[in-house]
């Protein structure tokens, strides 16, 4: 909630239920730039709003400002039930991109179909997930855009990425990870993905996807 605001601020006012992005979050009383924060929509718990920072400002870089995701492309959104994946899929449907999905359980592919991801295969198993694309995609048929997460927790981002190459070898391979893992990175980017990107955003791209 704002309790002060600077002089010429005026899209945030006191009293405001706010979220956003800011450093010493868990403190009891913060001060950000308002650039960097937004009003709670009406009916979303500070919870839910606390959520959606920095899961929506990875997503807008990956598969906005780099990937350029557009109508009519594919993407692959591998553990598609989690908060980036869920995230990815929302904004793939609202460019009108078509998308698939992995994940781990029956009902996790259960939830995505009900929130129109049609084609989901196995995070768990690259053979499993080979064969389910294929089937998918069709002999003549190819994903334009994967977005994926180096520590998938079974399928890492090498197995992935490999199993992914196979399906066509120019697909653009995007792989997230929140730190500067090198000697992984490197693995995963001998293996055939096009580039990484660490879960840190400049204040630009921060502000882009909280007003989005």
């Amino acid at each position: 909630t704002v309790i002060s605001i600077g002089e010429g601020v005026s899209d945030v006012q006191v009293g405001d239920a706010v979220f956003g992005l800011v450093s010493g979050a868990l403190q009891t009383y913060v001060r950000t730039s308002s650039d960097l924060v937004e009003t709670v929509p009406a009916g979303m718990t500070f919870e839910e709003a606390a959520c959606l920072p920095t899961i929506f400002t990875t997503v807008e870089q990956c598969l906005g400002a780099v990937a350029k995701l557009r109508r009519g492309q594919r993407v692959l959104i591998h553990a598609a039930s989690g908060g980036v994946g869920l995230a990815a899929v929302q904004f793939a449907q609202r460019v009108g991109a078509e998308v698939y999905g992995t994940a781990g359980s029956a009902s996790k592919v259960e939830y995505l179909h009900s929130i129109g991801v049609k084609y989901v295969a196995s995070s768990r198993d690259p053979v499993r997930f080979l064969e389910e694309m294929t089937g998918f995609l069709g002999p003549e048929g190819k994903i334009d855009v994967v977005l994926m997460d180096l520590h998938m927790p079974v399928m890492n981002g090498v197995e992935a990425t490999i199993a992914i190459r196979k399906l066509h070898p120019d697909t653009k391979v995007l792989a997230v990870t929140i730190n500067d893992e090198m000697q992984f990175i490197k693995e995963v980017l001998q293996a055939g993905a096009s580039g990484y990107i660490l879960k840190h955003s400049t204040k630009d791209q921060i502000i882009k996807a909280i007003k989005d």
